[in-house]
């Protein structure tokens, strides 16, 4: 008889305690099983793991007359410079924030700008020229300069 008239083992087999941080040894986890097996799958893509394959990812970009293959990244720093270029503040902004970020200032590989040409020169004091003139013609109209 293993059992005492209400249902109760017999004293000689010690009963596991249940309590707080004893869970019942049924309801415990087993060795080797994951406490989550429905939980996340090997191989699942992250946000980052998707953005990096994006930008990864190669595109054909047509420039002149010629066709390059660019990843979207690349080409998106091409763009942005090509925007800038044509005078395009906000790229002109986008992309010196990025020359700001990535690129030391004092460094072996810094940009080294070329030294400006006579012609350069001549064309950059033409420009401060009408710069001037402009600025001269506007201050004759205003009303409020007294002109």
């Amino acid at each position: 008889m293993s059992e005492d008239t209400q249902g109760h083992p017999p004293a000689s087999v010690p009963t596991p305690k249940v309590g707080y941080r004893n869970p019942p040894v049924a309801t415990r986890f087993k060795p080797g099983v994951s406490g989550n097996p429905k939980g996340k799958p090997k191989g699942a893509k992250t946000l980052k793991s998707v953005v990096i394959k994006t930008a990864k990812s190669k595109i054909v970009l047509k420039e002149g007359g010629t066709t390059t293959k660019l990843s979207k990244l690349e080409a998106t720093v091409a763009i942005l410079t090509m925007n800038a270029l044509k005078g395009n503040a906000k790229s002109m902004s986008l992309l010196l924030a990025l020359f700001k970020e990535h690129l030391p200032a004092e460094t072996e590989n810094a940009i080294k700008l070329p030294e400006p040409t006579a012609e350069d020169l001549e064309v950059l004091s033409s420009k401060a020229k009408l710069l001037e003139l402009l600025e001269q013609a506007s201050h004759e109209h205003d009303p409020s300069t007294g002109g």
